[in-house]
């Protein structure tokens, strides 16, 4: 499948957005395609999670550089997600999850902006389908192209484009 269009993604070239980008394939594609569909008020955000040692940082400066490199806003945060983990009695998984969404809505405070742009695709799509199956959740809808969350009295859009991809 193709890459979608702006306006069938339901995204705006004027509005800004927040855009979690880890520095791995999936949300370089989304940073570029977001881009390329002229969309120029971006804020790169970037989470390190602390699990990978010098790894972790190197992807926090290797997105920095690709922000810098593209005129973009960057925010970064280090969190040790194993020690939020261990203090919430969450997994690894979820304590990650909670890290990023805590993140970005710091940031969009900042920036005045609740609209996250996600890279997840249709493989991850899949893959939260099967884990839900074999939890027993009941769940077997997976992700939305569009969902809202509430983290600590405020509300998040979670945008993500490329999830029929």
């Amino acid at each position: 499948m193709s890459l979608p269009s702006l306006a069938d993604s339901g995204l705006t070239r004027r509005r800004r957005y927040l855009v979690g980008v880890s520095g791995g394939r999936d949300s370089l594609a989304l940073v570029h395609w977001l881009m390329e569909e002229g969309c120029q008020n971006l804020i790169v955000c970037h989470l390190n999670h602390g699990l990978r040692g010098r790894e972790s940082g190197a992807d926090a400066a290797f997105v920095r550089r690709l922000a810098k490199a593209h005129g973009l806003a960057f925010e970064t945060e280090r969190i040790s997600v194993k020690e939020l983990a261990g203090e919430r009695g969450l997994s690894l998984e979820e304590a990650g999850r909670e890290a990023r969404l805590e993140f970005f809505k710091r940031v969009g405070r900042h920036y005045r902006c609740r609209r996250v742009v996600l890279g997840h695709h249709a493989d991850d799509q899949v893959e939260t389908v099967l884990m839900n199956l074999f939890r027993g959740t009941g769940n077997l809808g997976g992700m939305r192209a569009h969902s809202e969350v509430k983290i600590q009295n405020r509300r998040l859009e979670l945008l993500r484009p490329l999830l029929r991809v």
